[in-house]
């Protein structure tokens, strides 16, 4: 290993690592602020939460759109802002749940 690459490892393995999980705080702020790039980053989170979850946690209509189901997370944002301060991963799962359970799966309607 030469000289460059033996730093370059010293250097990653010595970083220290934090993890800022996005809360539902922040991404009802996103959701909310008049901004497209604020908005994009709201909306990028949610439909990855979505494409991640599909058929195992919620079963959204195949037809479902971007907006109505970044409107399906806003609105249960702006129901339980008691929740907000859990994790937005979870409470995004929560919502589309809610909205589109998957009956085959044990969920009731």
């Amino acid at each position: 290993m030469n000289r460059l690459n033996a730093l370059v490892v010293a250097l990653v393995v010595s970083s220290p690592v934090k993890a800022d999980f996005l809360d539902g705080n922040t991404l009802y702020k996103y959701m909310t602020e008049q901004s497209s790039y604020s908005n994009g980053v709201a909306a990028g989170y949610v439909i990855g939460v979505h494409d991640s979850n599909a058929g195992v946690e919620h079963c959204a209509p195949s037809n479902v759109t971007v907006k109505q189901t970044v409107d399906v997370v806003r609105a249960h944002l702006a129901a339980f802002p008691s929740l907000r301060h859990h994790y937005a991963e979870t409470i995004v799962t929560y919502a589309l749940q809610k909205a589109w359970p998957c009956k085959d799966k044990g969920n009731p309607t």
